[in-house]
């Protein structure tokens, strides 16, 4: 067990200590279309101090209350972090609360600031409180004037740091109050209990508005340096994109998550005929050590991103069988305890020494103890003062210095805790049994055929009748299905009555637990108003006219056998933006498809209906990680670089505009002949030349043959944009993931070679890369005497490539701009040929004056 760590006043004295140790290293991440956001530590504490000096500097003063408003990005964490820099108390309201229950908070807490992201600000009414734009803050908000930081270090470990949100006995939110001192109290025996390190890569998946979600990611990955992601979409096929991407290594999850992945997992299995074979498989499993588990799922592991090594799960009793499952593919799960009224964790169940049932012993620090009727009563630094605003559930709650949770449970010998149920859940028979729904549940859950179960009482004159709800069963099994559980049941938690719920799923509140108060509700009603009614999606009706407009072409031109590429002349970069436009029109992910040459408009209309997905694609990571890029630079600086230069001397006009860059930057040229790139590459300083990425489309390389597209990406570091047969947006993922690590990129925004030196039409592609990445954007100019040297051939064997005369080439950098990030693609991409047009007119009227 880890020694306690150093004492702290506050949480802002936590925060600045962890941003000073673990200083420039990434901390958050998120992607934004094509875009990675990367912040570090000291980076977002710097951004926390601006948005608490403006905060200050709005008439805000210890103890406000601010209520955040946002879906999970770093900008969030950096608004937690600024309130409790600031001495301000912070209110998260998760973004998928009604409109009804968002007017009760507001009520209740009175705030006197909103900090809301973009997409979520609309909810609230003008005027009523002044909403600020966390995005818009993050990049005007003024740094913090000398000695903020000393100016608010006059919050105390009872101060208030938090109201957070949790459901009462009526369904409406009651703000449990959170301290400075709760906090870093649950902090410490996290830290001394839970072995967090700098390795870890964490995906962030519940809402910032829960306290287990706050404590991992806003306090323990910030002093224990992990590094925490936010998916762009919560879906399983894109949050499957993520893992690899990201090579996730853990994540805190609800134990329903588990069991869907887990069901993919068997699911995938079984497609692929070798359902039986992992069953085997898990049964093996359980007589080898953990790396040769991993080594016997490689294929599983691979499928994460082949990190994926432990979950936290929370929330909801874990089955046994789901938890004993990923144990067996060699994945750590630690199952945990708490509430939001113990600042979240109690207990861990951890790996090393687990208890099956269990959920670990109390973390350090903390003293639980069960009462006379079994509930379990916690105390210590880590229990809330109370309820805000709210004397009478505060009183009835926190007793004698216990807080009572509701839960019963029991402790072993070992002193591991064991949860039998909720007080409030109970189920109390006519004859007075009280029965536990969430045992009962469990067994209901091992029965074949079963996806999800719901015990309830059934309310009569007499008592509550004990009845199951149950997804995945047809009406005609009920019987049988209730009829197997209560023979592994106890006589008095036997069931009486059962359901078949008429979806896949059951109902389920904001932290994906089953609405049990829906459940019981349909029960009382018998299933009233629950029909499914089938709508047509209308995402067919208007594509010939979206498909006409785009591409410019006449509606009686395109019919169902069109084909984008061959037919329509949409490159690459242009399937990706219409695949983007069709995203945006319909309220669709289709980031999981692909737009080839060959796709025809009826393969569109089965993609708006939700076809299969097209395989991923999986672009090589070699050409640009170090030791490539060691051999890159240099091949570059002592053959392939002096060889251009021989042939081609430069004559470089505004060499100085390049020397304030600091990277990384999105460069683009005019595209004149063969090895044009490395003009551009000649006049770049050493420190963005050796971490450049060229963009191109690879059906020009593979034209030449696998050896010509090995070099390209070896002496060049080209990346391509387009693989035919496979996604074509993952180029573009790609590029926007080397920004994030520090890579510039270069651009040829025409995508083939001008003929006769004129400037041609830019790809709206090239426009999309540019306002997506917001990277300084920079033109350079290639003076088309180029093509004397290097004629604009088409592309074939690199040996027509070779150079045919010498010629000295002027070369024109034009200035810096960023593209406003909300420019459609066409409009970006004209602004970007109409700088080109006005670099190619400075650069002529400069070589007149000077003749």
């Amino acid at each position: 067990m880890k020694k306690a760590g150093p004492v702290f006043r506050n949480l802002g004295q936590l925060l600045r200590r962890a941003a000073e140790t673990n200083g420039r290293r990434p901390f958050t991440e998120i992607r934004r279309g094509f875009r990675r956001d990367v912040f570090s530590f000291e980076g977002d504490y710097r951004l926390a101090l601006r948005l608490a000096a403006h905060l200050r500097r709005a008439g805000l003063r210890k103890g406000d209350i601010v209520v955040l408003f946002s879906p999970n990005m770093p900008e969030l964490v950096a608004a937690f972090h600024a309130c409790w820099l600031a001495g301000l108390v912070a209110v998260p309201i998760d973004v998928r609360m009604s409109a009804e229950k968002i007017r009760g908070v507001l009520e209740m807490t009175r705030p006197k600031r909103i900090l809301a992201s973009k997409t979520a600000a609309a909810v609230f009414p003008a005027g009523a409180v002044p909403v600020d734009i966390l995005e818009d803050l993050a990049e005007t908000a003024p740094a913090a004037p000398a000695g903020f930081e000393a100016e608010v270090a006059d919050v105390g470990r009872d101060d208030p740091a938090e109201i957070v949100l949790t459901s009462g006995t009526t369904g409406n939110p009651r703000g449990v109050i959170l301290t400075h001192g709760n906090f870093l109290a649950d902090t410490n025996s996290l830290r001394r209990t839970f072995p967090a390190n700098r390795r870890m890569r964490i995906l962030s998946l519940l809402p910032l508005s829960h306290a287990f979600e706050q404590m991992i990611e806003l306090l323990m990955a910030f002093t224990a340096g992990p590094r925490v992601f936010y998916p762009d979409r919560y879906d399983l096929s894109s949050l499957m994109r993520a893992f690899r991407a990201y090579r996730v290594t853990g994540l805190i999850v609800v134990p329903r998550l588990l069991s869907v992945i887990l069901q993919g997992i068997r699911r995938k299995a079984g497609e692929r005929g070798r359902d039986k074979a992992f069953e085997r498989a898990l049964r093996l499993a359980g007589i080898l050590p953990r790396p040769l588990r991993r080594l016997l799922f490689r294929d599983v592991h691979r499928a994460f991103g082949g990190r994926l090594d432990w979950f936290i799960v929370g929330g909801a009793p874990l089955d046994a069988s789901v938890r004993r499952s990923w144990e067996l593919l060699g994945v750590r799960v630690y199952e945990g305890y708490g509430a939001t009224e113990l600042t979240m964790t109690v207990s861990l169940n951890m790996s090393r020494k687990p208890r099956p049932g269990s959920v670990g012993r109390i973390l350090p620090g903390i003293e639980a103890r069960i009462d006379d009727n079994g509930e379990i009563l916690v105390r210590g630094p880590t229990v809330s003062p109370g309820y805000f605003d709210d004397p009478a559930a505060t009183a009835a709650a926190f007793r004698d210095g216990w807080f009572h949770t509701g839960d019963v449970g029991r402790f072993d010998n070992d002193g591991y805790l064991s949860i039998i149920g909720r007080t409030a859940f109970r189920i109390i028979r006519q004859d007075g049994t009280r029965v536990y729904p969430e045992s009962v549940e469990k067994v209901l859950r091992t029965m074949p055929g079963v996806a999800e179960a719901c015990v309830v009482g059934r309310r009569t004159a007499d008592g509550e009748v004990v009845h199951a709800v149950l997804a995945g069963i047809p009406s005609e099994r009920i019987a049988d299905v209730v009829g197997g559980a209560n023979r592994l049941l106890d006589e008095e938690e036997w069931i009486e009555e059962g359901s078949a719920w008429p979806d896949e799923d059951l109902p389920r509140n904001q932290t994906l637990k089953v609405d049990r108060g829906k459940v019981r509700d349909w029960i009382e009603g018998r299933g009233s108003g629950t029909e499914a009614v089938e709508k047509p999606s209308g995402r067919e009706t208007d594509l010939l006219g979206i498909l006409s407009e785009f591409c410019r072409r006449s509606r009686a031109d395109i019919s169902d056998d069109t084909r984008l590429g061959y037919d329509l002349g949409l490159d690459s970069l242009g399937r990706l933006e219409f695949l983007a436009l069709l995203e945006s029109r319909f309220g669709a992910d289709l980031s999981g498809f692909s737009l080839t040459q060959g796709t025809t408009v009826r393969d569109l209309r089965g993609i708006l209906r939700g076809g299969t997905a097209s395989r991923e694609t999986r672009l090589a990571r070699w050409p640009h990680r170090r030791p490539a890029e060691a051999v890159r630079a240099f091949f570059l600086e002592a053959l392939i670089l002096p060889f251009h230069r021989l042939f081609v001397p430069l004559e470089i006009v505004s060499a100085d505009r390049l020397d304030s860059l600091t990277g990384p930057c999105l460069f683009f040229f005019n595209h004149l002949g063969p090895y044009d790139v490395a003009a551009c590459l000649r006049i770049l300083p050493g420190r963005l030349r050796r971490r450049l990425v060229v963009l191109a489309d690879r059906q020009g390389w593979t034209a030449a043959g696998g050896l010509y597209g090995f070099v390209l990406k070896l002496f060049f570091g080209c990346l391509p944009i387009a693989d035919r047969g496979e996604a074509i947006r993952a180029g573009l993922d790609r590029s926007g993931a080397l920004a994030a690590e520090g890579h510039s990129l270069v651009i040829a925004p025409e995508g083939a070679f001008s003929k006769d030196g004129a400037l041609g039409e830019f790809k709206p592609g090239a426009g999309l890369l540019a306002a997506g990445l917001k990277l300084p954007v920079i033109p350079i100019h290639i003076d088309p005497g180029y093509q004397e040297v290097f004629p604009a051939i088409p592309f074939g064997s690199p040996f027509k490539y070779l150079p045919k005369t010498r010629r000295r080439v002027r070369v024109t950098v034009g200035p810096a701009f960023r593209m406003p990030e909300d420019l459609a693609p066409k409009e970006a991409s004209d602004r970007m040929r109409e700088e080109m047009i006005r670099l190619a007119a400075s650069s002529s009227q400069d070589r007149v004056s000077r003749s």
